[in-house]
């Protein structure tokens, strides 16, 4: 409708209406009005002024600030006039009651708000305090800002009042900030001190209360002494220790009682004090003349009274120990009991803090830092029975804090840091009271009942009220916990200060002060606020609703639904539930339509973060609660509606049932076809089975002609094989039968394809699976391609990261699959290529992978297919060598398969051969799991082990093997050394204990080393590992024999591997022998003997038939140019008398000292005399003709004397010149 505008002139007196300030509406529909003029009212379209008089009966204008209406519809009226306060206006009668501050109502006259509370009472906000006056009976109190009470309001001038849905009223201050105030906390009186108020508690900690016949309440205080406080009209009377005087012997209260005569016993920090309320006099029992026995100096915490009305008095002495002490009043007589040797020995050591009686059983219960004690009035012993002594174990260790007995026979036990315990005084059943709902804390101080016998516990900063069971097994039906929320004070509450009064009251003290209730007009408050949204959030950024209006967005909180896009499906929702009295206990729950239906708590977290919902709309319900254990059905709701996906919207359905139809239509032709290919796959299934059946019986006629061709083959490859090794004619030749050797072999090796073949078919090739070093088993095969690779300029490299790759693997079938793929990988790569073979650990050292990889044209992506098919060359038609059996890549599949692992190819084609590269990768697995256990070689032992030669005699340990000579020395006995050249320590030893008997052994542990000690010592024969440290075997040698230096010396590889191309690298790069480990020590002995013997033959031929061409003898191509260029420089310059041995060193490129040891290793014979020997075999060829005089022959062949080359000549021939010519003539 909008606004109604009323002009002042309508209203029917012509009073002008001044500035409006309150505005009230009564049960009636009338409007009230308080404006600057005072009072009136609007009904029907007419105002009404309302006459106000004052207090003389006059007529008065007054300016109105509040209004508010009571229980009998009277207005309540406030106004801004000093002299006026509130106006009571009874409509009905148009009577008027003034209340103002002269009369005691208000706290001052000026009253700017009003509220009227549920119970009757009108509260009123005025400029100096707040004010309560009951409607009724004009009761009235006033509350003022006390600076010394931080629980009074914090300013005097009130503005406003409000109340809000939890019934706390809320008071908005002029410069105070807001106050509130809880109606029901008058239900709770709190008592505490008080500045310069006597009348009040003079000190706020609260040791002790207990209540006297006379209903008074003696308040124990902590070094305050005893505050007497009357209920009835809330007075203090203090008493406390007074020097020198008649008083208390100690202001600090443990414990009060009365006994039957009226007198009071006050435990105190220094002892018992009695007080005479008659005489109005203490004096302390020690002190008392007719006191039979001393109490002496103790800390006294428990009194209590047996039948007889003697006083018990519990002590925590200087020594620590336990003390009973009874008073006999009828004797005046102090007794002591102390727990003997036959009593719990922790009793000892126990201070008493609690005491009880137990008139029923003529028991005392005591409590303190060492758990509960029992004594036994009727005997006057200490309980230690085997029917208590499982409870007073089970509570040894435990500080306890207060006792008390219930109407069930039930002691309530409460302990610090170890919760609540009930023990049935007649039994001493033992029983602990766990928590309900989290409420119980751990330590509790003091204990009562209220009437209705239900337990109250203070516990740190707030009140329990536990449901007492029946029986020390009964249940426990509810425990209800009392603090801020219901007015108690969030303090500190103290041990053993709880009583309940006569009519019910109950009393707790603490560090601030004592609390009195009724535990009747305790309401357990639950607060239920509503709860507010205040965003949703995905991925951290707020939910932004459009409005109608540009560049403005709505209020999640004013939404009843939120559309979410599809990928908004995982988000947070944030909320708020305001409860201002104790925030920190606002407990939440959320429900979620579209999952099971249930309550889900979320604790004190004001948040819910929902993942990946499905699309569709959800209802999300959110409730509060200030008791976790307590929710209501009141809620709030927001609708989540997420929108699906497009492929998931209607018009995606539409298309997906065209499609349908459209995929139906293709079924129907397509199954219109199916019959044909039926037929067409029928034929070629026929096809493949006729191919299968051709290539087995193919395979089977291979294998027939393979058996058949292997003897005479071996018959063949043996006797080429010893005419190699035996060094037998020029390096021309042997590089002819090397050529044949080799094709010899490959066509052995492809016969034992074809026979692997078969095996694997049969299921007879049976894999024996060792563990050992891949890298090196990879390092060691590889060697025997990089001749290969290097005569044709291909970049081959081996790459291991990890120097020991530990598998398990069959070494002999895995040396096949590396051969083939290695072999493959240099027929298929064009010179001046690149080929890389890796091997590496993935997956976390599960998986061990081997690539070989070669550059070239590649593979076509058709043949990838078929790459692994028998008897397949269809890939090898580009290739560079097209010549190919088709069967080694089957067999290399086969045997990976064999091994469990897994072999792929990977290739990128190109036509130039320039860009194009293939990749075989091979798989396995590492450990031995995988296999079974007649595919593992259980007794396997590596080439290196030592044991494989455990029936050769080995050298002690310790034996030192030289590892170089000093210079100039000479062994007179051996003539020959030997070089050892092995990374393993043990067969290092091994074989130099071989030859150390016979010949001059020198050992190296390296390649590098033995190079080295090659080329200082000039052995007769070096046996080299082929895979070491440094340069392997295979490079070793090449250097040896490559070396002028040393190319005369023999060299023998040892290696681990068993195949043939091993042979022939060694072979061909100048070895003499190669021998495969685990060699036979006599075998090893007899070969390394005969060459030494071979090459010292070779210098007595050189020495006794004169010096023969190199071409004559077998001798390397390095050493048969050396000598061919030292003899043809010597024929050269041999008319030169002046020609020295110096001089052919430097021509050959050596120093004196080598060219004296070569001379000597190839001829046996100094460089002098093979000097002389040319010079002396050129003269006989002269003298042979006959044409010369032996003076010019002498001259010719470089002697200036006549008769010492007729003595050279002698020495060499055994005749004269002269008898030579003669003897040719």
């Amino acid at each position: 409708m909008g606004l109604i505008p009323y002009s002042r002139e309508i209203i029917e007196d012509n009073t002008p209406v001044g500035k409006i300030i309150a505005l009230e509406e009564s049960k009636d529909g009338k409007i009230w009005i308080g404006d600057s003029h005072g009072l009136l009212t609007f009904q029907d379209g007419t105002f009404t002024r309302i006459t106000i008089q004052n207090n003389a009966g006059k007529d008065t204008v007054l300016q109105g600030l509040g209004i508010t209406f009571d229980s009998s519809g009277r207005a309540w009226f406030g106004s801004d006039n000093a002299d006026m306060g509130i106006i009571v206006y009874d409509p009905v009668s148009q009577s008027q009651i003034i209340l103002s501050q002269q009369d005691g109502y208000l706290p001052h006259n000026r009253v700017k708000s009003f509220f009227r509370y549920t119970d009757g009472s009108i509260i009123i906000g005025s400029r100096w305090g707040l004010g309560m006056i009951n409607e009724t009976t004009y009761e009235h109190r006033q509350f003022l800002h006390d600076p010394y009470d931080p629980g009074s309001i914090s300013h005097n001038s009130i503005r406003q009042i409000f109340q809000s849905r939890n019934g706390i009223i809320w008071f908005g201050t002029f410069s105070g900030g807001v106050n509130y105030f809880d109606p029901k906390s008058q239900m709770i009186s709190h008592f505490k001190k008080r500045p310069n108020d006597d009348n009040s508690l003079n000190i706020n900690i609260v040791s002790y209360i207990y209540e006297d016949k006379d209903k008074k309440l003696w308040i124990g205080t902590e070094m305050g002494g005893i505050n007497i406080f009357n209920p009835e009209d809330r007075s203090f009377t203090v008493l406390k220790n007074k020097p020198g005087k008649n008083s208390l012997i100690n202001d600090n209260i443990k414990s009060i009682l009365q006994d039957q005569a009226g007198r009071y016993f006050i435990a105190t920090q220094f002892g018992v004090s009695i007080f005479d309320p008659l005489a109005g006099t203490f004096i302390n029992i020690d002190d008392k003349p007719s006191v039979k026995g001393r109490l002496g100096y103790h800390i006294v915490h428990g009194l209590c009274m047996d039948r007889s009305g003697n006083i018990w008095i519990g002590t925590a002495g200087m020594t620590g120990q336990c003390y009973y002490h009874m008073y006999d009043v009828k004797h005046d007589t102090i007794h002591h009991f102390i727990p003997g040797p036959d009593d719990f020995p922790w009793l000892k050591d126990m201070e008493v803090h609690t005491m009880i009686s137990d008139l029923n059983q003529n028991m005392i219960w005591s409590g303190g830092t060492n758990g509960l004690a029992g004594f036994d009035l009727s005997s006057r012993t200490y309980l230690n029975n085997s029917l208590f002594y499982p409870t007073s174990k089970a509570l040894r260790d435990i500080y306890i804090n207060d006792l008390y007995l219930d109407g069930n026979g039930l002691l309530w036990i409460a302990t610090f840091g170890r919760e609540i315990y009930i023990m049935d005084v007649r039994t001493y059943q033992l029983r602990k009271i766990m928590g309900v709902g989290g409420m119980l804390g751990s330590s509790f101080y003091a204990l009562t009942s209220d009437d209705e016998g239900n337990i109250w516990a203070s516990a740190n900063s707030h009140l329990l009220k536990i449901d007492a069971p029946d029986s020390i097994i009964g249940p426990i039906n509810e425990i209800e916990k009392f603090d801020v929320q219901e007015g108690f004070p969030a303090q500190q509450y103290y041990k053993n200060a709880a009583c309940r009064g006569s009519d019910g009251t109950l009393y707790f003290g603490g560090e601030f002060g004592f609390i009195a209730f009724h535990p009747g007009d305790i309401e357990n408050r639950i607060f239920h606020p509503t709860v507010a949204i205040l965003d949703i959030l995905v991925n951290g950024r707020s939910v932004r609703i459009q409005s109608e209006k540009k560049d403005q967005y709505i209020n999640i909180s004013a939404q009843e639904s939120v559309l979410l896009d599809h990928n908004q499906s995982s988000f947070s929702v944030q909320f708020i539930a305001p409860n201002f009295i104790d925030p920190e206990n606002t407990w939440y729950q959320y429900q979620l339509s579209g999952e099971d239906g249930s309550w889900q708590d979320l604790g004190t977290s004001n948040a819910i973060h929902f993942t990946k919902l499905k699309a569709g709309s959800y209802e999300l319900r959110l409730r509060a609660s200030s008791d976790q254990d307590k929710f209501i059905g009141e809620f709030t709701a927001i609708t989540l509606r997420i929108a699906p996906p497009w492929w998931r919207s209607q018009l995606a359905y539409l298309i997906y049932f065209m499609i349908m139809l459209g995929l139906l239509y293709l079924f129907f032709i397509i199954s219109r076809r199916w019959e044909r290919l039926r037929q067409n796959l029928r034929f070629e299934h026929l096809q493949r089975e006729q191919e299968k059946e051709f290539n087995q019986r193919r395979l089977k006629f291979f294998t027939d002609i393979s058996h058949e061709l292997r003897t005479p083959l071996t018959l063949i490859l043996a006797p080429l094989e010893r005419i190699v090794q035996s060094n037998f004619g020029s390096a021309k030749l042997k590089n002819q039968l090397m050529l044949m050797l080799r094709n010899g072999d490959r066509m052995m090796q492809l016969i034992n394809q074809l026979l692997d073949i078969r095996r694997l078919e049969t299921g007879n090739l049976q894999l024996q699976a060792a563990e050992g070093n891949m890298a090196n088993f990879i390092k060691e095969v590889s060697l025997s391609f990089r001749e290969l690779a290097h005569d044709r300029d291909i970049d081959f490299k081996v790459i291991c990261p990890e120097e020991k790759i530990d598998v398990w693997f069959d070494r002999n079938k895995f040396e096949i699959i590396l051969f083939n793929l290695l072999s493959n990988a240099l027929k298929f790569t064009p010179d001046q290529g690149k080929i890389t073979v890796s091997v590496d650990l993935v997956d976390d050292g599960a998986i061990v992978q081997i690539k070989v990889e070669n550059s070239g044209r590649g593979i076509q992506e058709q043949h990838l297919t078929h790459i692994f098919d028998r008897f397949y060359t269809g890939h090898m038609t580009e290739g560079p060598k097209r010549s190919s059996s088709g069967v080694g890549l089957e067999i290399t599949k086969n045997l990976v398969d064999l091994h469990h692992g897994d072999i792929s190819v990977e290739s990128s084609y190109d036509e130039k051969g320039l860009q194009g590269h293939t990749c075989f990768i091979i798989t396995l697995k590492t450990g031995k799991s995988h296999f079974s256990d007649n595919e593992l070689l259980k007794e396997y032992k590596s080439s290196e082990d030592i044991s494989l030669y455990k029936h050769t005699p080995v050298p002690e340990s310790g034996t030192d093997f030289p590892e170089k000579r000093e210079e100039g020395t000479v062994n007179t006995v051996k003539e020959e050394s030997v070089l050892i050249i092995e990374d393993n320590t043990e067969i290092r030893e091994l074989v130099a204990g071989i030859f150390i008997e016979q010949y001059n052994t020198f050992t190296a542990d390296n390649g590098d080393e033995g190079l080295k000690m090659a080329r200082e010592i000039i052995p007769d024969l070096i046996i080299s590992d082929i895979i070491m440290p440094g340069i392997d075997g295979i490079e070793l040698c090449r250097r040896i024999k490559t070396d002028v230096n040393t190319s005369h010396i023999p060299v023998i590889l040892l290696t681990a591997r068993t195949a043939v191309t091993f042979k022939y690298e060694g072979l061909e790069t100048g070895a003499d022998d190669y021998i495969v480990k685990p060699f036979n020590v006599e075998d090893l002995r007899l070969r390394a003997r005969n060459l030494i013997r071979q090459r010292k033959a070779l210098k007595e031929r050189f020495g006794q038939a004169g010096i023969m061409l190199p071409t004559e003898v077998s001798i390397t191509s390095v050493d048969e140019k050396f000598l061919q260029r030292s003899i043809d420089y010597v024929i050269e310059h041999i008319g030169d008398n002046d020609l020295t041995v110096d001089r052919i060193a430097r021509e050959v490129g050596m120093s004196r000292a080598n060219f004296y040891r070569k001379i000597k290793a190839l001829t046996n014979s100094s460089a002098a005399e093979f000097l002389r020997k040319i010079r002396m075999e050129h003269a006989a060829q002269l003298l042979k003709t006959n044409k010369f005089r032996v003076s010019e022959v002498t001259s010719v062949v470089g002697f200036s004397d006549t008769d010492h080359f007729r003595e050279c000549f002698k020495s060499q021939y055994g005749m004269t010149p002269r008898e030579f010519m003669e003897f040719h003539s």
